[in-house]
């Protein structure tokens, strides 16, 4: 058995460690939920996957994008890629989950692993 630390350890929202390589989900749904520092946020929620994504503004702005909508409601039932990724913040680099559209051109329920060529 393996016993990752992300798995073991990671709270109930997504983080980069989750994603080793770039998985193929579908938004189940979508919530606002109450952050431990009190602000709220939008959760994206995944069809089998037990955690949410916390939306920032640039995988918000990719959720739509993929939807062809400015509604996160209505990215519901899409099909999305989340990968692990570095992004700037405070004036270092730090691990990040990002958002792409399946390379397949689909955007409904179907595989659950898109590989990126590197």
């Amino acid at each position: 058995m393996v016993r990752k630390l992300a798995d073991k350890f990671g709270g109930k929202y997504l983080k980069a460690a989750h994603f080793p390589k770039p998985k193929k989900l579908v938004v189940s749904r979508m919530t606002d939920d109450k952050m431990p520092d009190g602000d709220e946020k939008t959760v994206a929620w995944f069809q089998d996957e037990e955690r949410g994504l916390v939306l920032n503004k640039t995988n918000a702005e990719s959720l739509c994008e993929i939807a062809s909508t400015d509604d996160l409601d209505e990215c519901v039932d899409f099909a999305a890629v989340l990968y692990a990724a570095k992004t700037d913040f405070g004036g270092r680099s730090v691990d990040c989950i990002r958002i792409r559209a399946p390379k397949d051109g689909s955007n409904a329920a179907g595989e659950t692993s898109d590989e990126i060529p590197f």
